[in-house]
């Protein structure tokens, strides 16, 4: 490595840094609505929630704008299987609780995305930019655990897999291809008669039930509100099956937030109003030639017998094709229904080094007892490297 970055590390940006790095930064994935984001969720106060914005330059020249997020006293026993969560909540009846960890992640939160956004207009060193963050965010930040979300080529993830870091494959992203399709009948084409069948069943039964789905732009009130009712029951329903919760703690207030701060054109959210009252909403998000399926929500009891939530993907995918999106990008989980789409799954990884030795060997357990998702193509393994 013969480049020496200066690196600037702040809790918030200015409005002209704002503006510097979003023009930066906006042909990067997910980075046109990246900061928007992350200050809306820092508006909605998540408990033990961080955000750190490392601002790096060669000379004068901006090069990078990495994002790190820390989630303090984060209780890992939570992302186990069964069997070991029993275990440590056995442990905690005595007050030991060893699973309860600072976690410090190079990602943009809630987003499944690397936090390393290069600058698309200079020559950029991704190599140098993630081991320099790597060292700086050691040297100054707070932590137990230091993680990297990392998809194949993306910035950073050579530099990782070099230093010696733990890594562990984790849940993959859905992707579903959608270049040089001209109409969602055109798409619907592409798929299996099977589903073709179910499609059109689906969309005619959620008409007959009274429902319609709108692509809003800016929800009153009274729709956030609704949104976010259908978030927090969509969360309860998957907690009481006792699948993975979603580790930062927020509520409607994200919503609403970033409704407010982000501009219209790089975030839709899709209604699905049942006799005109909302059962169900998809939230996306622009990011260039790819739109972002990042929230769902559902009042079960009225969506499951109308196939509202089909229907979501339905229209979500009509308006990707209209706008000449080559991508809608689906997040994890419902892989069997993603794969029925047309989706593909993307591998994830995740590259860590834990602080303390007893952290490293209980890190190397929660990598391996990670829980699986059914059609996710996961498979819990952990690297033998130790790191340098």
């Amino acid at each position: 490595m013969d480049i020496s970055l200066e690196i600037k590390s702040t809790r918030s940006l200015t409005s002209e840094e704002k503006s510097l790095w979003t023009e930066l930064i906006g042909e990067s994935i997910f980075g046109s609505i990246a900061i928007d984001w992350c200050e809306a969720l820092v508006d909605a106060r998540p408990p033990g929630f961080e955000i750190h914005y490392l601002q790096l330059f060669d000379g004068d020249r901006p090069v990078a704008l990495v994002i790190v997020h820390v989630l303090r006293r984060l209780d890992l026993a939570g992302y186990m299987g069964k069997a070991a969560r029993i275990l440590f909540d056995f442990f905690g009846m005595f007050g030991w609780r060893p699973t309860l960890v600072d976690l410090a992640f190079i990602e943009i939160p809630l987003a499944q995305t690397c936090g390393i956004l290069c600058s698309s207009k200079t020559e950029v060193d991704a190599f140098a930019v993630a081991t320099q963050a790597r060292s700086f965010i050691r040297k100054e930040f707070s932590y137990d655990i230091l993680c990297l979300k990392s998809l194949p080529h993306a910035p950073g993830e050579a530099a990782f897999d070099s230093l010696g870091m733990l890594s562990t494959d984790f849940l993959a992203r859905m992707s579903l291809p959608l270049e040089g399709l001209s109409s969602f009948p055109e798409y619907v084409a592409t798929l299996r008669p099977r589903v073709r069948t179910a499609i059109r069943s689906y969309k005619r039964t959620f008409l007959e039930a009274g429902g319609s789905i709108e692509a809003c732009e800016n929800p009153t009130d009274q729709d956030v509100e609704a949104i976010g009712a259908r978030y927090l029951e969509t969360c309860a329903f998957h907690a009481g099956r006792g699948e993975m919760a979603v580790p930062i703690a927020y509520g409607k207030e994200f919503f609403s937030r970033l409704f407010a701060k982000a501009p219209t054109e790089k975030r839709r959210v899709f209604l699905a109003r049942l006799h005109g009252e909302i059962i169900g909403f998809a939230l996306v998000v622009d990011s260039g030639k790819s739109l972002y399926f990042t929230h769902c929500g559902l009042d079960y009891a009225r969506a499951i017998p109308s196939r509202a939530y089909f229907n979501l993907y339905y229209a979500l995918i009509d308006y990707a094709i209209a706008g000449s999106y080559e991508t809608v990008e689906l997040g994890t989980l419902a892989y069997e229904t993603k794969k029925k789409l047309g989706g593909l799954p993307r591998p994830t990884r995740y590259y860590f080094e834990v602080r303390r030795p007893l952290l490293s060997a209980l890190a190397n357990f929660v990598a391996s007892n990670f829980r699986t998702q059914s059609g996710s193509e996961l498979s819990s393994s952990v690297s033998s490297d130790k790191p340098k």
